[in-house]
């Protein structure tokens, strides 16, 4: 069986693929297990992420470009490994819409890591 990559806060995450939002989502990552100096990501560190740079399409003067992840799909989360009893997040796949008028989805652009998998 073949793990997925365990995103950490090196992870490239951004609010949607190019071309469209391109934001860059910003989370701290847990101190209890590191990859290379970088926390690795549960699900309530992407949802206390914040993103900046959206580029969210200019279609119409309602929209809005995105500030947060609003929620994070439970496909993302690793069946068998945790860190504080949380299920850490893995790059495949990676998904959740975030808080932007049209809302964008969470897409993983580089994991930056192939040290650590989880299924």
């Amino acid at each position: 069986m073949s793990g997925k990559n365990v995103v950490t806060a090196a992870s490239s995450v951004q609010c949607g693929k190019a071309p469209g939002h391109e934001g860059t989502v910003t989370a701290k990552g847990q101190t209890l297990l590191t990859i290379g100096g970088a926390g690795v990501l549960v699900e309530t560190d992407l949802l206390a992420a914040s993103i900046a740079g959206c580029k969210n399409p200019t279609l119409s003067s309602t929209n809005v470009p995105c500030s947060a992840v609003a929620n994070v799909s439970a496909g993302s989360m690793s069946h068998c490994l945790t860190v504080g009893g949380k299920p850490v997040v893995v790059d495949a796949p990676l998904a959740g819409p975030t808080l932007g008028t049209p809302a964008g989805t969470l897409t993983m652009v580089d994991v930056k890591q192939n040290v650590l998998t989880a299924e």
